[in-house]
């Protein structure tokens, strides 16, 4: 019985691993994808940038996250690699703690300063208003 039950907390453990490898994988998509976004919405309003401080907090946050991810899952594979899947206290424990909650941060601080940037200079692009077929001699 302590057999079987001790199979089914390792199976368990696995699986939170996974969750975890998982999440941060969209993490680092997200953030790939938002540097992409920014730096075509940067490219478009050219010289017309309002809030260039939150664009640029945008972009070194979601550096930042996208970094400290990427290290967060070495660090998960190199414990899936040894087989450690065991809660530990040690170096590496730790380092992905850090690393993850640094990641899952400044993601969440990036994105919102890309929202609140994104709102802010919307407005500063207006489509031109001349209806075809008028003349201008009207």
């Amino acid at each position: 019985m302590k057999e079987r039950s001790k199979m089914a907390e390792e199976k368990n453990q696995v699986e939170g691993i996974k969750l975890i490898y998982d999440f941060l994988k969209h993490i680092i998509t997200l953030c790939t994808g938002s540097i992409l976004l920014l730096s075509s919405f940067l490219h478009k309003l050219g010289s017309e940038i309002k809030w260039r401080m939150l664009a640029q907090a945008s972009l070194v946050g979601l550096i930042i996250s996208m970094v400290t991810c990427l290290l967060a899952t070495t660090v998960i594979v190199l414990r899936a690699e040894e087989g450690n899947f065991k809660h530990t206290d040690g170096k590496e424990a730790t380092a992905e703690t850090v690393f993850f909650y640094t990641g899952a941060v400044c993601f969440f601080l990036a994105i919102s300063s890309l929202a609140i940037f994104v709102c802010a200079n919307l407005p500063a692009r207006q489509p031109s208003t001349t209806v075809v077929g008028t003349s201008a001699r009207s």
